[in-house]
């Protein structure tokens, strides 16, 4: 496996993938124990955005995610009734999503911002690169999905 691993970029990414996504699961879930990190990023996204209309198909295009994988977020999220889910006034076809008093206590219950959680493993996975460096990474990152997405 050792040797499929080095020979894929995209194999790097997918490690890399599922360890930034386990260290801020378990940053999350000091905060709620039920929480996963995506469930987490989906209450704060709801939290910002709670003044207005937000629709399930949003989540899709905002983090770029399968239909599927947004509603299994959301269905859970509702199911822990840190969010609603009903149909959108405008056209019944979809879904529109807000963020309940439940929710939004358990953002604002949150240590120094709604995003620490995201920084500290941030901060852990840039450990030993200058401000360039993670720079040049991220515009390389850009190019990345830039050229998936053609």
């Amino acid at each position: 496996m050792t040797e499929f691993k080095n020979l894929y970029l995209g194999s790097k990414i997918k490690v890399l993938h599922n360890k930034i996504e386990n260290q801020f699961t378990q940053q999350t879930r000091k905060i709620a124990v039920d929480l996963t990190g995506t469930q987490y990023i989906t209450l704060v996204y709801l939290n910002k955005h709670r003044d207005r209309d937000v629709l399930q198909k949003e989540f899709e295009d905002e983090f770029q995610l399968s239909h599927p994988s947004v509603r299994g977020i959301i269905k859970r999220l509702d199911k822990q009734g840190y969010v609603q889910v009903f149909p959108y006034k405008e056209n019944k076809r979809l879904t529109q999503v807000r963020i309940t008093e439940s929710g939004q206590k358990l953002i604002k219950n949150t240590t120094d911002s709604p995003l620490a959680e995201v920084n500290t493993v941030e901060n852990q996975l840039v450990t030993g690169f200058t401000d360039q460096e993670v720079h040049q990474l991220n515009l390389f990152l850009d190019r990345l999905i830039t050229n998936l997405n053609k």
